[in-house]
């Protein structure tokens, strides 16, 4: 598939969000070392420190925002999905 294929320029614009998701989902389902690391990496990345969290806490809090990164990503998945099906 050529690198300028509509499929893969929306994929690599939404790539930042896929890849976080991609990490929050890793600590959940495998809680190793790296994942963690990479989970760190995160939640310095939104909330700008190292606040010690569990993925459930960065999921379902509101403290630090008015809507929760489950929602936050919930929506998103709507408009990444929608953007690389539509190819436009």
């Amino acid at each position: 598939m050529p690198v300028n294929e509509k499929f893969i320029t929306n994929a690599q614009i939404h790539g930042a969000l896929i890849d976080q998701m991609r990490k929050v989902r890793n600590v959940l389902a495998h809680n190793t070392s790296s994942a963690k690391a990479d989970f760190s990496e995160v939640v310095r990345q939104i909330y700008g420190a190292n606040i010690k969290l569990t993925a459930g806490a960065f999921l379902c809090s509101t403290r630090r925002s008015p809507v929760c990164n489950l929602s936050r990503y919930i929506a998103s998945t709507r408009i990444v999905l929608s953007d690389i099906a539509k190819g436009s």
